[in-house]
């Protein structure tokens, strides 16, 4: 006898119909696309001009020749041309005219005395150009890039909380209305500090903007489709990058970049009236009658017949599913107010499992984010490096698509994490700018597919009642461990090889260790503690490298009903499925 579980019920209503279709397509999908822009906006915001020199005042307009009389030469290997941070000790308020072509090399060299001349061919003005962040305050850049990663590291105390305690769509629009009024607040900051301030609760939005909409959708459909989901979904987040890098091309003024960049958010608003709640959060609060509603009207959209009796009872049926999925330890905890991130510790199987996700999510993001910002560090067209860096992403979602189902979750998580350290560890290996541009490319979309299947593994592994909970802790450990990375980045200016030895190093190592990890395609989401500690409970040096994919095996909700049971008999014909996309 084998329990039915709600993926059955979502089944007999529809698991990928005309409804979820039209909730993806027009609430979900657009909901998560301006979280690309509030990501990255601050990327074109902060950035450099290549050329910038101390500021000479009156003679703003001097040839290349003249500045010499005023600026020495670079003493830097990898910096040819004028110093960018030293001047010959004039006093220029009293200086009249050139008195001499030549060069005053016995006077004192100091540092910038009258601030600094930036080439506005790329950037009109950013926050550099604006509070003069460079030379000895360089590294302000970087710590505001931490500082935004440490809001988000802040949010996950509470947000994962909050969304299995009040629902994914209420913390969705908290979260929203958070990353909106704070995207327009930096648009009118004075100084860095406020700046610094305003991007930190930037931060603690971003990221569940994206992940709160995959969430409700992965608990919206049927196992079959949650890899299309993933690969859909983060095709319109690569298209908001995309869209970000003309955007930040055609508005080169910061404040102005500022607000245009998080305007998208506003229409999202109105998505409340038509984003619905996760019926797997229904299911563990226990609103049966909700639910039932909830499920008849998906099965009215997705054109399907109710059996009477299965509709009838369709709200006992769920409290069923519910108590016997809950049944746990000989506990009977039937909602999440008994649970906490804690409870994936306390088994060694699920424990081993999350240690894990957390590693592969360290690696994903450090990978994914570190790539992403070396990428413009290549050559001097910054627009046109990060437009390449997202166009990467596409043969990724491709790659996905032909491999997750068919191949499964694991192997395609080591193959590609496997790609993207191999291409890593040789770019950092040769010289020529084109090759090295060529091989971050290839790491970039390899690591696009292992961060993309894991994200869908992550799902498919944590139990319903600590699901965003168990996305905080891995939110949180990849944050936390990740707040280096643009230190990381900033040292390539001095050793260009060594980001991307580290890259391509940490992929191997998380490689190996996801081979630990159970296959999950075609599975069933876990409902509860048990469900999870039991998945790939078993594996061995010899299963690790057995990339079988399981069945995927449908109930017979009619027998179920005919048994007046909670469970199904064996003998009953199952329905197969692929689920390949």
């Amino acid at each position: 006898m084998t329990a039915l579980d709600f993926d059955d019920i979502l089944q007999q209503v529809g698991s990928f119909g005309a409804y979820q279709k039209f909730v993806l397509a027009f609430v979900l999908f657009p909901a998560t696309l301006p979280c690309a822009f509030i990501s990255w906006n601050q990327l074109f915001m902060s950035g450099t001009p290549s050329t910038y020199h101390c500021k000479i005042p009156g003679r703003d307009y001097l040839t290349t020749a003249d500045l010499l009389y005023f600026i020495p030469n670079s003493t830097k290997d990898d910096e040819a041309g004028l110093d960018k941070c030293r001047m010959f000790d004039f006093d220029f308020f009293t200086l009249s005219g050139l008195n001499s072509r030549a060069r005053n090399t016995s006077l004192a060299i100091v540092p910038c005395k009258y601030g600094w001349t930036y080439d506005t061919s790329v950037y009109n003005s950013t926050v550099v150009t604006e509070w003069n962040l460079v030379c000895d305050k360089e590294l302000y850049v970087t710590h505001a890039y931490t500082i935004n990663a440490a809001g988000g590291l802040f949010s996950i105390f509470f947000i994962g909380y909050i969304a299995d305690r009040y629902g994914r769509r209420v913390c969705y629009f908290m979260v929203l209305v958070i990353s909106l009024c704070s995207s327009i607040a930096t648009a009118f900051t004075p100084n860095y500090t406020w700046f610094a301030i305003s991007r930190f609760f930037v931060g603690v939005g971003t990221g569940w903007t994206y992940m709160l909409p995959v969430m409700i959708g992965m608990e919206l459909i049927g196992p079959a489709h949650r890899a299309l989901l993933s690969v859909v979904v983060s095709i319109y987040y690569t298209v908001g990058m995309l869209l970000l890098g003309g955007m930040a091309y055609w508005i080169n003024t910061w404040r102005w970049f500022a607000l245009v960049s998080c305007l998208p958010m506003v229409p999202l608003l109105g998505l409340w009236w038509s984003m619905p709640e996760s019926p797997r959060y229904l299911l563990s609060q226990k609103r049966y009658d909700k639910l039932a509603d909830f499920l008849r009207e998906v099965a009215r959209r997705n054109s399907q017949r109710l059996e009477p009796d299965f509709d009838a009872d369709l709200p006992g049926i769920l409290k069923k599913i519910n108590q016997s999925s809950s049944s746990e330890s000989g506990k009977k905890r039937n909602d999440c107010d008994g649970y906490s991130m804690l409870d994936l510790f306390r088994t060694p199987n699920l424990r081993k499992k999350t240690l894990i996700l957390i590693f592969a999510n360290v690696c994903n993001l450090g990978v994914y984010l570190g790539l992403t910002l070396y990428g413009p560090s290549i050559n001097d067209n910054p627009h046109w490096d990060f437009f390449l860096s997202g166009i990467a992403e596409m043969p990724g979602y491709l790659l996905t698509s032909l491999m997750c189902d068919r191949l499964g979750r694991r192997f395609s998580i080591v193959s590609t994490m496997v790609m993207a350290g191999s291409a890593g560890i040789v770019a950092a290996c040769v010289s020529s700018s084109g090759a090295i541009s060529a091989l971050v490319f290839v790491s970039k979309m390899a690591i696009t597919v292992a961060f993309l299947i894991s994200e869908l593994l992550e799902d498919e592994i944590f139990p319903t009642v600590v699901r965003a909970e168990g996305h905080s802790v891995t939110a949180f450990s990849s944050n936390f461990f990740t707040l280096g990375v643009s230190y990381l980045v900033f040292l390539g200016h001095q050793y260009a090889a060594l980001p991307l030895l580290i890259f391509g190093g940490i992929c191997l190592v998380a490689a190996f260790f996801v081979l630990f990890l159970p296959e999950t395609a075609n599975t069933d989401l876990p409902q509860t503690l048990e469900d999870a500690e039991l998945s790939g409970k078993n594996v061995t040096l010899k299963t690790i490298f057995s990339f079988k994919i399981p069945q995927r095996v449908h109930h017979d909700t009619k027998a179920y009903l005919a048994a007046g049971t909670d469970s199904v008999d064996e003998s009953v014909p199952m329905k197969q499925k692929s689920g390949s996309i």
